[in-house]
């Protein structure tokens, strides 16, 4: 059923043998490098090139969240995971195609940035600085796109709410904190882990600042053809182990199992919604885009944040998703083998 649901989206791609995917059985990690020799780099063997985009289809329980990363490491990997329901994975093909089929864009040239500023003895203030400031101004200036700013005291779950809503930007891009609940149930964390925590104030209830996946609305059209781009925690998916827990000293368990945030799930099944979600998997660091040693003498444009800038010129210039991040998958992999 899923190889027939993604059939028409299969075709449109070029892809040689819609009927005949990649499988992946649920291989222990020992044999993750020989399925991707065998099956991924053995393609040469049959077609005479490597598939450069690979769409995974299914939960990190049916493909684990490091196959996926290691699988990253060697290609444009995306995901789409909608709890086993076939009618979202037509939904979401059906839309991509009859957007790249539309006469013009529906998108319009225009970005977003929305980032919520909690002081400097917040990591927020610095996302807000020295993230989406430079990238707003970045986007203005260079790349001819007009941009609207929603950030500190303005960035608001209500003023977030009222720029998204019969808006049509190219991206959405938001750097904030994103919800972790580790004390609460599974269920729980699968609604609400990796939303958006807005500007709030204090005593002010959660539903007044925290945007989730309800807050999308089903019945209208809602940034139809944009892709959201979300750096948070757990804004893409939660581990249930961090791969921190070594820089932590001490085991972090986030949650009793693996999942993709549903933020991301209802954004992608939306049938108006957008084509693409780019978000964090695990907490967030300032690692990412500023030097933690250094903050004092932070000028505005840290070499860290180069990747970023990158992904977000290439995606205005309408390049895949999967290639625009590539500078961010080359950066994974040095940092990993030092």
């Amino acid at each position: 059923d899923i190889v027939d649901a993604l059939r028409p989206l299969a075709v449109q791609r070029g892809m040689e043998d819609p009927q005949k995917p990649l499988t992946f059985n649920s291989e222990p990690p020992d044999e993750w490098f020989d399925w991707i020799t065998n099956n991924y780099w053995g393609s040469v063997l049959r077609s005479k090139k490597v598939p450069q985009y690979i769409l995974i289809v299914g939960s990190p329980e049916q493909v684990p969240f490091h196959f996926q990363a290691l699988l990253d490491t060697t290609a444009s990997v995306g995901r789409l995971d909608f709890d086993g329901s076939i009618d979202d994975i037509q939904t979401y093909v059906q839309k991509v195609i009859q957007l790249e089929k539309s006469p013009s864009p529906v998108a319009e040239n225009k970005t977003i940035f929305f980032a919520p500023d909690g002081g400097p003895q917040d990591a927020t203030y610095y996302s807000h600085h020295y993230m989406a400031i430079p990238l707003a101004e970045h986007t203005r200036d260079h790349c001819g796109c007009k941009t609207q700013e929603i950030m500190g005291e303005d960035a608001t779950k209500d003023n977030l709410i009222d720029a998204l809503r019969g808006s049509r930007p190219a991206i959405v891009y938001t750097a904030s904190h994103g919800l972790g609940a580790p004390d609460q149930s599974l269920a729980v964390q699968k609604r609400y882990n990796g939303a958006i925590c807005c500007q709030s104030r204090e005593g002010e209830p959660i539903h007044r600042w925290l945007f989730t996946a309800q807050d999308v609305p089903a019945d209208e059209p809602f940034l139809e053809g944009a892709i959201f781009f979300q750096f948070a925690c757990f804004s893409y998916g939660t581990p249930a182990e961090s791969d921190f827990m070594h820089w932590l000293g001490n085991p972090e368990i986030n949650s009793k199992a693996d999942f993709v945030a549903a933020l991301p799930k209802k954004l992608l099944s939306h049938p108006r919604g957008p084509v693409a979600f780019i978000g964090h998997m695990d907490t967030a660091w300032l690692h990412g885009f500023a030097d933690p040693n250094a903050l004092e003498a932070q000028e505005r444009w840290h070499p860290r944040i180069a990747s970023f800038v990158r992904a977000m010129e290439m995606l205005l210039q309408a390049q895949p998703g999967g290639l625009a991040m590539a500078t961010t998958n080359e950066k994974y992999n040095v940092a990993n083998s030092v």
